[in-house]
């Protein structure tokens, strides 16, 4: 149960992740706005493609054989909030007159290590799941959790639409960063959770897993031994015969 509600937490936390990031950068300038439109995001977006693609392919299999799932888990919440909870200060360098291509610098560190962190949290999480269903119908009990992550997916976007309104019509400087500061303390409690399942008895509390135990010494074969013994068979196995047919 805790699984599954980190799963879902976590699902959410990243689909209101990205949708935060966009609505607050395409805020206009009359506001203090980033003002950046659809073709400045996605280009920037793209550094969290490559922020991915780096940790899958060069960083999570290597950390987990030699840190365990659980401090993998942590790194990926712990960085991801690192960089997303200073996003008031990026807004700091939103006027292009000003700061010109360099306002785009933290916009773009943001989305690199924060989809990095992301490799760490999922991939762990999915291995976490699968464990605990050993033994039950894994089918099944996936599609369920496949179902609500979906859910809460739909639900947490416009949520945060709803705390970007209500910060941004409270007049506080600050007031349209409060879906992300709401948004961090899902991360925090899918965290908990997840900690929580993978240190009780039942669950998965190793450093290692189990694809990185070591393997038995390989036995040596007395290739002479072997076929002495095989001729030997041979050669009863034909007095039997020869027996039998006289």
């Amino acid at each position: 149960v805790m699984l599954l509600f980190a799963y879902c937490l976590l699902s959410g936390y990243y689909s209101a992740w990205t949708q935060n990031f966009a609505l607050i950068t395409s805020l206009p300038r009359s506001i203090d706005g980033f003002g950046l439109g659809p073709r400045q995001i996605g280009m920037i977006t793209n550094a969290a493609g490559v922020g991915l693609l780096s940790t899958q392919l060069l960083f999570y299999p290597r950390a987990t054989r030699r840190w365990g799932f659980l401090a993998c888990f942590s790194l990926g919440c712990a960085v991801n909030l690192l960089v997303t909870l200073p996003f008031p200060l990026y807004g700091l360098l939103a006027d292009p007159a000003v700061f010109g291509i360099y306002r785009f610098l933290p916009l773009s560190a943001m989305l690199f290590f924060g989809q990095s962190a992301a490799g760490f949290c999922f991939p762990t999480v999915f291995v976490w799941i699968n464990r605990a269903l050993e033994g039950k119908d894994k089918g099944t009990w996936n599609g369920w959790f496949n179902s609500l992550g979906a859910l809460t997916r739909s639900f947490f976007p416009p949520a945060a639409d709803a705390l970007l309104s209500v910060g941004l019509r409270s007049g506080l400087q600050g007031g349209r960063y409060l879906p992300v500061f709401v948004n961090a303390v899902a991360l925090l409690t899918s965290w908990c959770l997840a900690a929580a399942a993978a240190r009780s008895p039942g669950g998965d509390s190793a450093r290692l897993p189990a694809t990185s135990m070591p393997l038995p010494p390989p036995q040596r074969v007395d290739q002479r031994r072997d076929s002495c013994g095989a001729d030997g068979a041979a050669g009863g196995g034909a007095v039997e015969d020869a027996g039998v047919g006289a």
